[in-house]
């Protein structure tokens, strides 16, 4: 049932991963580590610090203006220092396998924390939580996904979904309407294509694990979340006929050229979003992070009928609606930080309709964090896209809260079988066959559960 948009605006604001693209690194402070804790003189603070992808300039402000400052001004004891790095994941990786690092460890998903915790290298949060009430703020199925042996060690950056963004004035110079099943949809792909245009936008040149966004889809809306969920509890073999056919149905979906055609490894978001404001494409596949991808190239002119839509079932008798789910990012604590407690202050900020709120109003897609009450949340002022990603948000808050929802590989699939899930590409180029790949899948979260290295999977449908 459709809310109105100022219901939505009092409810709730999620977020949304695909963050490692913008300008060369820079500070924000002055330097710090997380061995340079305590006061070093009579009246200073004890630097916490942070890395963060390489944003654009208008994020960099946002974060300053209501993380850094906002945390600095909240308090006396500590100073929050945040640095932009191009290649922050492999950054942080290097540095803490060497003990270093910063205070703050940013992640591409919880899937990035298993192996980090199981070595060592995290600070486990269960105290911070129990503290601040982490638990009873966070929606269940986030809370239980950065969790590792029952003990929590990051939270999440915010919700991200699997869908398309549709451009409405392209569909309705076209005379086409929102497709509401599979016939529907490929309909429009089809006739796009005959009109010279993409079928859809999408591009994985700089950004292999892009392919992984294409299987959530088909295993979302074909194979269904409680098969997903029984692969990943080890309750039924990844090489099963619903994985199979799903598989097999996202290969003929690439083959018919429904992923931008020939410019699948071509484009990058950046390329994609210029060309889906300049109407070359009616859809762009992809997830509910999208929007910061238009609102960094578009002109605001271009993005008032830009809105997201989730896709139809391709197979009776699933739930409906079904979102696959999954955070955009994670935040733990470096376990050779000399001030996790200051850190776990940042971190609770981080968890606040207030940061949610002024931030998503500067920075659309990427912001909505998924916590529970966000009904102080103050939108007034924000731009019509930034509106309509809050209101894709409610929909897919609402279908959580109800039990029904997939999972999102990066978020959910543990180290080995997320790599093996992104080889779907080796089926498109013709390398392997769909069969080929499950047994594959299959064996390397075998390898997974063996170095316990799978995440508490929450359990949809409840």
């Amino acid at each position: 049932m459709k809310k109105s948009l100022c219901m939505i605006l009092a409810i709730f604001l999620v977020l949304a991963p695909l963050g490692g693209c913008g300008d060369s690194g820079t500070t924000q402070g002055s330097a710090g580590t997380p061995a340079a804790g305590g006061m070093s003189g009579e009246g200073e603070r004890v630097p916490i610090t942070m890395w963060f992808w390489a944003a654009a300039p208008f994020q960099r402000d946002a974060f300053q203006a209501h993380l850094v400052d906002a945390f600095n001004n909240s308090q006396d004891e500590y100073e929050l220092i945040l640095e932009f790095q191009e290649g922050v994941d492999d950054n942080i990786s290097v540095a803490l396998s060497a003990d270093q690092g910063p205070d703050i460890v940013y992640g591409s998903g919880p899937a990035f924390v298993g192996g980090f915790a199981g070595g060592g290298k995290l600070a486990n949060l269960d105290k911070y939580a129990e503290k601040y009430g982490w638990a009873d703020r966070l929606l269940s199925p986030f809370y239980d996904a950065c969790t590792v042996d029952g003990s929590l060690y990051s939270i999440p950056g915010g919700l991200t979904s699997t869908g398309y963004c549709f451009n409405q004035k392209v569909l309705d110079d076209n005379g086409w309407t929102l497709p509401t099943t599979e016939a529907e949809l490929v309909s429009i792909l089809d006739q796009a294509q005959e009109l010279g245009m993409y079928s859809a936008l999408t591009g994985g040149k700089d950004w292999r694990p892009t392919n992984e966004l294409f299987v959530n889809i088909f295993l979302a809306h074909y194979a269904g979340p409680e098969v997903v969920y029984q692969c990943l509890t080890g309750e039924r073999p990844w090489n099963n006929e619903y994985v199979i056919e799903a598989l097999k149905m996202c290969d003929d979906w690439y083959q018919k050229g429904y992923f931008a055609g020939d410019d699948y490894w071509n484009l990058d978001y950046s390329e994609a979003a210029q060309l889906f404001v300049n109407e070359r494409s009616p859809f762009w596949f992809g997830p509910t992070l999208l929007f910061q991808f238009i609102q960094r190239e578009a002109d605001p002119s271009q993005t008032g009928g830009i809105k997201f839509a989730n896709f139809p079932n391709f197979r009776e008798g699933l739930p409906d609606p079904v979102y696959d789910i999954g955070a955009v990012c994670s935040y733990s604590i470096n376990a050779a930080s000399k001030n996790p407690d200051g850190a776990a202050m940042v971190l609770d900020m981080m968890l606040t309709p207030e940061f949610a709120g002024n931030m998503s109003k500067a920075w659309a897609g990427y912001w909505g964090i998924p916590i529970r009450d966000l009904s102080n949340i103050d939108m007034s002022g924000a731009g019509a896209l930034n509106l309509n990603y809050l209101e894709a948000c409610f929909e897919i808050v609402e279908t959580v809260d109800n039990g029904n929802f997939s999972y999102n590989a990066a978020t959910f699939f543990p180290a080995s079988t997320f790599q093996r899930v992104i080889d779907i590409d080796t089926v498109w180029e013709g390398v392997a066959t769909v069969e080929e790949l499950v047994v594959e899948i299959d064996a390397a979260y075998k390898d997974d559960v063996d170095a316990k290295l799978v995440p508490s999977i929450p359990r949809t449908g409840r």
